[in-house]
């Protein structure tokens, strides 16, 4: 059996070792921006949701009983 020489070795190491790197740094995650410092102010938990009916928010209350009656059947 012929061993490769330690040069042979070198060559093949290099590129091998700045693919991993080139791997590792593609899949680290990306820097997160600090945070302004402006503040958001959020709106009264009471105004925060609004219930309506469907027909108000533009969906049909027959088809969206169909579909949770399908989903309800998925889950039983």
């Amino acid at each position: 059996m012929k061993f490769p020489t330690s040069s042979a070795l070198a060559k093949f190491r290099a590129p091998t070792v700045f693919a991993i790197l080139g791997l590792l740094a593609a899949c680290a995650p990306a820097p997160v921006k600090q945070a302004s410092t402006t503040s958001v102010t959020e709106a009264p938990t009471s105004q925060a949701l609004v219930q309506v009916s469907p027909e108000v928010a533009g969906m049909d209350s027959e088809r969206l009983d169909r579909v949770t009656q399908a989903m309800q059947a998925f889950v039983d």
